[in-house]
C-alpha cells in the first residue's frame, strides 16, 4: 500500500530455496493440523491462509474464501530527517493474480509523519495486479485499535469495513473487482513495505518497533456458518520481509495459543 500500493504475491515472495530463512516456532503446548509454510517475501511480513483441504492428487479442489477479518493497534513510528519510507497494516483477500485489502499507512517524508487509513481492489493486468489506493478521510494515529474485513459478495463484487474502535466505522460500497478464484484463494494479514517506483519493488520500511495482530480469522466459501482461526489453514503462510536476501527487515511471531494473534516487530540493528 500507499503511492502505489502493488506489492505482489508473485514479485514480493523470494524463492525459499534461495535464502535461508527465519523458523520461528509454535507456541509451546499448541498443536496445529495444519502445514506452516515459512515464506521469505521482498515486502511482507504477516501470515496467510491457502491451500486444499484435500491431501490427494485425485481430489484438488481449491479452498476459497469468502470474508477475511483482523485487527490490530497502530503502532508509533519514527521518522528521520531526509527519509522517505512508508509501513502498511492490512487484511485481505487474494494475493497471486489479484487482491482486495483494506487497512492503514504510516507515511514517513523528511521527519513528517502522517496516519491514514486506506483500501485498495487490484485486478489482473499484463504485469500482475494493478489498481489504485483509496484513502479514506476519517483520521488514524498511533495505538488506535483497528478492526477490519474484506467480504467476497460473488460474481467479483466485494465490501470492505474498517473501524477504528471508539472513533469511527466505514463501510465501503459494494466494489467491483475480480471474480477468478485467484482473487479470494487466500486470507491474508499482513505488514508491507510498499512498493512505490515503477518496478514494483518493495520500498523502505518506515521504522515502528512492533505491531499486534489479533482476532484474525477468514471464513471458507463452503463453511459459510463461521470463520476459522489463521491456525485451522489447510496451509499456513508465514511471510519474512527479506528484501536484500541478508537481511530481515521484519518477520511475524509464531500463533498464540488461540491461533489467532500474533506480532510483526522489526529486529533491533
Amino acid at each position: 500500500m500507499t503511492k502505489d500500493f502493488r506489492t505482489k504475491l508473485t514479485s514480493s515472495i523470494i524463492a525459499c530455496t534461495t535464502v535461508g530463512i527465519l523458523t520461528l516456532p509454535l507456541t509451546p503446548g499448541t498443536a496445529f493440523a495444519a502445514t506452516i509454510a515459512p515464506i521469505p517475501s521482498g515486502g511482507w511480513a504477516g501470515y496467510g491462509v491457502s491451500g486444499s483441504p484435500f491431501p490427494k492428487p485425485s481430489q484438488p479442489i481449491e479452498v476459497l474464501y469468502d470474508d477475511v477479518v483482523g485487527g490490530w493497534t497502530m503502532p508509533e513510528a519514527s521518522c528521520g530527517a531526509t527519509e522517505h519510507s512508508n509501513a502498511a497494516f492490512w487484511v485481505g483477500l487474494g494475493g497471486a493474480t489479484a487482491l482486495e485489502q483494506i487497512g492503514a499507512i504510516i507515511q514517513c517524508d523528511n521527519s513528517t509523519l502522517r496516519y491514514n487509513a486506506v483500501y485498495e481492489i487490484l485486478v489482473p493486468g499484463k504485469d500482475g495486479p494493478t489498481g489504485r489506493p483509496v484513502f479514506i478521510k476519517q483520521e488514524v494515529s498511533p495505538n488506535d485499535q483497528l478492526f477490519a474485513e474484506v467480504r467476497y459478495l460473488g460474481k467479483g463484487h466485494y465490501r470492505l469495513v474498517l473501524t477504528n474502535t471508539g472513533h469511527w466505522s466505514f463501510v465501503s460500497p459494494v466494489l467491483s473487482g475480480s471474480a477468478t478464484a485467484g482473487a479470494h484463494n487466500a486470507a491474508l494479514w499482513i505488514a508491507e513495505a510498499p512498493s512505490v517506483t515503477p518496478d514494483k519493488k518493495p520500498g523502505k520500511l518506515t521504522f515502528f518497533d512492533r505491531v499486534y495482530f489479533t482476532k484474525c480469522k477468514a471464513r471458507q466459501e463452503l463453511n459459510t456458518a463461521r470463520r476459522e482461526p489463521i491456525s485451522a489453514g489447510p496451509t499456513i503462510d508465514q511471510f519474512t520481509m527479506t528484501p536484500d536476501l541478508n537481511q530481515i527487515y521484519a518477520g511475524a511471531s509464531p500463533l498464540d495459543d488461540t491461533g489467532t494473534a500474533f506480532n510483526v516487530s522489526i529486529p533491533q540493528s
